[in-house]
């Protein structure tokens, strides 16, 4: 069995909210786009038409909007779970609930 000491936990919490922050910044451009097709009759050029027209009419700034708090929710929850883990490895227990007694 292996002790965790604050500084590996810490890098473990950091390299979670990095990392699924690169996804979230890498995936949100495509998801408004889809929403702006879906809810917006103005974009109906498709995925590359609609992305050319939000780049020209709204600017590329638009792609990224609202991700600053899911980075601030991915830090959050990326440090909830992560106590929860080490929580339940360091006591040898599997069953979510007896984490929390």
């Amino acid at each position: 069995e292996k002790n965790l000491d604050t500084s590996t936990i810490l890098r473990f919490m950091a390299s979670g909210a990095i990392c699924s922050s690169l996804a979230h910044v890498t995936l949100t451009p495509i998801d408004v786009v889809k929403t702006k097709v879906q809810t917006d009759d103005r974009y109906n050029s498709g995925i590359v038409g609609t992305f050319r027209q939000v780049w020209e009419e709204e600017g590329p700034a638009t792609f990224f909007d609202g991700w600053e708090p899911t980075f601030a929710g991915f830090c959050t929850y990326d440090r909830f779970f992560l106590y929860l883990n080490t929580r339940c490895l360091s006591s040898s227990q599997l069953d979510f609930w007896n984490v929390l007694d």
